[in-house]
């Protein structure tokens, strides 16, 4: 039986998109290798992630999930560039990217916020160009292009000249998942993307987009505190601990990308998953507790 955590239908064609640049294909997307990270907090030291190693091929689609405080955020911007390194090893697309992250990598990394950021001044297709406008980028022909290509994908196209405040929640959401892909990056980086949502917004929006993520042939990093929304998209999901995080499972999801659909609830398999992942989550609660409890 085919599983996600197998190279899905496409992953063994080699894709290569345009960027202005050549840019060699490279199998393994992300190596990161005993990553720490450290705050200041009150003066004092405090250990957030503390040797986090993993790594991501390409097309793959990897789900983050922990405890709330345990590094998730901070490891999805040290991924993408937006936070340095205490201690360890980057690289992304075979760069290293330990100290500094290349201009030209960061124009192949999207990075979808839990929240919008949208400009409220700004039309939506104005706030699409802000990415070109970032990264210097002026042939207007070619931005443009990109930029209808990124809304007929989130399904916003007659929706380019409203402003954020405009449109519902979902809809905006929807419009930094296309910011995040204008630049047509090869990574998408995605940090709670429907947390903000309503429960009948998000469920629509989860299938809207595993439609696109399995289509898109992008390496996919998502970080979620739901346990249905890393089984539907996700070929491995990597459990953080409490802080000082370490990686503490790794579960590999093997259903097809045919059967994530709204029946895949009543899938035995699915469900043999979703009982592993609820047992992991309320056995970290318990330990939470009772260590709580121990100090008190």
């Amino acid at each position: 039986m085919q599983g996600i955590c197998d190279p899905p239908p496409w992953q063994g064609c080699l894709h290569l998109i345009d960027y202005g640049g050549n840019k060699a294909l490279v199998d393994t997307v992300i190596k990161l290798t005993g990553l720490k990270k450290e705050f200041v907090r009150k003066k004092e030291k405090q250990l957030v992630l503390d040797g986090i190693t993993f790594s991501a091929k390409k097309n793959e689609i990897i789900g983050i999930m922990g405890p709330s405080g345990s590094g998730k955020t901070t490891l999805l911007k040290t991924i993408g560039g937006i936070l340095p390194m205490d201690t360890g090893s980057l690289e992304i697309f075979g760069e290293d990217c330990t100290r500094k992250m290349p201009k030209s990598i960061k124009q192949r990394i999207g990075f979808v916020f839990q929240e919008h950021n949208l400009m409220p001044w700004r039309s939506v297709e104005e706030n699409l160009k802000l990415p070109f406008e970032m990264y210097h980028l002026k042939d207007q022909k070619a931005n443009q292009e990109r930029i209808d290509e990124a809304l007929e994908i989130v399904g916003l196209s007659d929706y380019r000249m409203a402003l954020p405040q405009e449109l519902s929640g979902g809809m905006m959401q929807r419009v930094g998942i296309a910011r995040a892909m204008v630049l047509q990056p090869d990574l998408l980086l995605l940090d709670q993307p429907f947390g903000a949502l309503d429960a009948l917004t998000r469920k629509k929006l989860r299938l809207d987009f595993m439609r696109f993520f399995t289509s898109a042939q992008k390496t996919i990093v998502i970080v979620t505190n739901s346990i249905d929304e890393a089984l539907l998209f996700s070929s491995r999901i990597i459990v953080l601990s409490e802080q000082p995080a370490k990686i503490e499972r790794v579960v590999e999801v093997d259903i097809p990308f045919s059967q994530r659909t709204t029946e895949v609830a009543h899938d035995p398999q699915y469900n043999e998953l979703r009982h592993q992942m609820i047992e992991i989550v309320s056995e970290q609660y318990r330990q939470n507790r009772e260590e709580d409890c121990y100090e008190d």
